[in-house]
């Protein structure tokens, strides 16, 4: 047969055949998958970096906060009628140490002459009582996970966390209300009292566990609390205090208590532990059940698949540090 130019610009012309077609198809479909394959891996991957960067900002963002005012707990600069200082050069200029002597309550009991630091192993009844009437949930035989902690400090307007007018505010940022010297009832300056709650609930709206704050920013001295408390961490699982105390009431550490074990105590906490377990905002993040032991350090088995992480903190109490009483 004699080949033509026509027939040879038909033979190139010619489809091709079904199975380099389905060759073809199968090469498409095996780099497709493993496109995807590396988008979910990736995408899995940001979103677990994700969760634990957000876990470990809220986490440590919740210690600082607390460990902040509670070093500051029961003490503070306090304008008062002692002789000044040697070596103060304003001879108006009085100062004593402020530990919290005369603002006595009766905290669930309690009859000791400061009220510089309380906690509950299961919550405050009310969150907003006066410090004279704050009490606690009653303890059950199951973990709450609940702790709740107040600390008081004294100040005046040139020490502290104070607002951009020089007043001391509480932890939402709150200025805080004058108390009268109780040296000088009447004299300017007068001294203010900050005292900060945190305590976990849940949040109604979003539905996670939140470590929240309360402060008495605005709050008459004497009265209870009258702002709402704010969120300061989001997806706080537990949260947890446990109290370094001095049983001789002393300045050494001898035991590590509870605070339903502390009793009425509180004199002789000298140090805390600060404790939150942080759970993942998103489920489905772990590829399996993990295991982890909480701030009890006991061995937890979770109920789904999100991270959790254990952060937690000591934090001496200043005026009741070696040197300070």
């Amino acid at each position: 047969m004699k080949i033509t130019s026509d027939s040879v610009v038909a033979m190139h012309s010619a489809g091709r055949s079904l199975v380099e077609v389905m060759i073809a198809m199968a090469l498409g479909m095996v780099v497709l998958l493993a496109v995807s394959a590396l988008f979910v891996a990736n995408k899995q991957t940001s979103k677990v970096t994700d969760d634990k960067a957000r876990m470990e900002q809220e986490g440590r963002l919740a210690l600082n906060l607390m460990a902040f005012h509670l070093r500051m707990a029961g003490s503070g600069a306090l304008i008062s009628s002692i002789p000044a200082l040697p070596d103060k050069a304003d001879a108006n200029f009085k100062e004593k140490k402020a530990v919290i002597t005369n603002l006595s309550g009766g905290f669930s009991g309690v009859t000791a002459s400061t009220e510089y630091i309380r906690g509950c192993s299961n919550g405050f009844v009310n969150n907003m009582a006066t410090i004279n009437t704050l009490a606690c949930v009653p303890p059950t035989n199951t973990a709450a996970d609940k702790d709740a902690l107040t600390m008081r400090y004294v100040v005046d307007a040139q020490n502290g966390n104070v607002s951009a007018g020089g007043i001391p505010v509480d932890c939402l940022g709150n200025a805080v209300l004058p108390t009268p010297d109780p040296d000088n009832p009447g004299v300017a300056p007068d001294f203010y009292v900050v005292e900060n709650r945190f305590f976990v609930r849940n949040n109604a709206v979003t539905g996670t566990t939140e470590l929240y704050c309360l402060g008495n920013g605005t709050t008459p001295p004497g009265n209870n609390l009258v702002n709402a408390e704010q969120p300061v961490a989001e997806n706080v699982e537990q949260f947890r205090v446990i109290y370094g105390v001095s049983s001789l009431g002393g300045q050494n550490v001898d035991q590590q208590l509870t605070a339903t074990q502390v009793g009425v105590n509180w004199d002789n906490v000298i140090s805390a532990r600060l404790c939150v377990v942080m759970v993942s905002a998103n489920n489905g993040v772990a590829t399996a059940t993990q295991q982890y032991r909480d701030c009890d350090d006991v061995l937890r088995v979770a109920p789904d698949l999100r991270l959790r992480a254990v952060y937690s903190s000591v934090v001496t109490i200043r005026a009741k540090a070696a040197g300070n009483l």
